[in-house]
């Protein structure tokens, strides 16, 4: 029984080593007898091909760790360091398209902003054009003034208490801002009201001689309609007026022919004519407004009143106001000019904003697919590893199961001896 229990390990270790080194020594084949040659060949025959297949699946693995090696992107330190060409072409396209964005954006942004300014200067003009008219129409009922005094004078043929008949017809037509009427018998002023001290000045003058009043004078006569001159530095006050003529003709009772008598002169005052016209419209709204016409003997129109002390600008909006003899312009603009609207910025920011929220969702977008696919990466690359662990173990698991085989075999030889013996 002490051989039996001291034999077998110490044998099938030494058997075990001398295997893996090489063939079997004479003194084991003695030893073993026919059985351990049987068994000698056995393992002589096994050792080379397991050593073998170990020899050839580590190259493999060699490969297979240098092929992935090669492949792999992460291996290389310039192709981390450099932005694949398809990157390239996702940013460009979310550039570009940002730009467009921002562009369209800022396009439909201004539109609205021109349509805006387009509205406000159709407000203006509606307003400026009711306001034209009313001082048209009030500077017609001033002048009017001197056709209902060259009627009287045709219908009588004199006028006998001038005083009196123009204080009446000053309180008729005179709100509109009538400051002197006067009467020029064969163009020479006779009859002045009222009739204060600056006024009486003017008595005596002759209209058809002085060069500021001839041209007037002659219009009137020839056209005999009421005819403006003016806007002009009044003779008394220092403001613009405009002076209404009419040319008198009374008939002669003997041949029935018109005999010149004189002229009828009414002095309208602008600023009173203004403000008893529609104007508080515009100044109500905020609006800056000025008053021109053009002078012959000057290269641009003549501003003869304004609300403001600024000059005349460009770009307002201009209404032109037909008279009976001459033309008015009426320009107009906000008191604060043409400006684009306070919240333009705070809308092309928020273009610019939205603009690049939907560029960077596009950007994700187009990453989806390379996203997708690195994600498959990895996941093969995690597949291929354990895929490869697995080889291992199994090699591993055959390599231990070859080993187990050749114990159990050099352990039943060896214990088979010393039975047969004892046997």
């Amino acid at each position: 029984m002490t051989r039996l229990t001291d034999v077998p390990l110490s044998v099938g270790v030494q058997h075990e080593s001398e295997d893996s080194s090489g063939p079997a020594t004479p003194h084991q084949t003695s030893t073993s007898g026919g059985g351990a040659t049987q068994s000698g060949g056995s393992l002589g025959n096994s050792h080379p091909s397991s050593g073998g297949s170990t020899a050839e699946s580590s190259e493999r693995r060699r490969r297979r760790r240098k092929h992935r090696h090669r492949n792999d992107p992460r291996s290389n330190r310039t192709s981390r360091l450099l932005i694949h060409p398809s990157s390239w072409r996702k940013y460009i396209i979310s550039i570009i398209v940002c730009l467009a964005l921002i562009g369209l954006g800022v396009g439909v942004v201004s539109i609205i902003e021109i349509r805006r300014q387009g509205d406000l200067r159709s407000a203006a003009q509606q307003l400026s054009t009711t306001a034209g008219y009313s001082v048209s129409a009030q500077l017609d009922h001033c002048v009017s003034s001197v056709l209902a005094l060259g009627v009287l004078i045709q219908q009588n043929g004199t006028i006998e208490n001038f005083d009196d008949t123009a204080k009446y017809i000053l309180s008729i037509y005179g709100s509109g801002g009538i400051g002197i009427l006067d009467l020029a018998r064969n163009s020479t002023v006779t009859h002045v009201y009222p009739p204060n001290f600056g006024n009486l000045a003017a008595l005596n003058q002759s209209l058809i001689d002085n060069p500021d009043t001839r041209h007037s004078v002659q219009r009137a006569l020839e056209k005999r309609v009421v005819v403006l001159q003016g806007p002009l530095a009044p003779r008394v006050q220092n403001q613009f007026a405009v002076v209404g003529r009419y040319a008198i003709f009374v008939q002669n009772k003997i041949t029935g022919l018109d005999e010149y008598w004189g002229l009828a002169d009414a002095t309208v005052y602008v600023n009173k004519l203004i403000q008893a016209s529609q104007m508080n419209t515009l100044d109500n709204a905020a609006y800056s407004y000025w008053f021109s016409t053009t002078d012959p003997r000057a290269e641009a129109p003549v501003v003869f009143y304004s609300n403001t002390k600024s000059p005349a600008p460009t770009d307002a909006v201009v209404v032109v106001i037909t008279l009976t003899e001459g033309t008015w312009y009426l320009m107009v603009q906000p008191n604060e000019g043409w400006k684009w609207s306070t919240s333009l910025w705070y809308e092309i920011i928020i273009v610019i904003v939205v603009a690049l929220v939907l560029t960077l969702l596009l950007f994700q977008l187009l990453r989806q697919p390379e996203m997708l696919s690195g994600m498959v990466l990895k996941r093969t690359r995690e597949l291929e590893d354990a895929r490869v662990k697995l080889e291992r173990s199994n090699k591993l698991l055959e390599q231990m199961d070859k080993m187990k085989d050749r114990f159990l075999a050099n352990t039943s030889h060896e214990l088979r001896t010393p039975l047969m013996g004892i046997i």
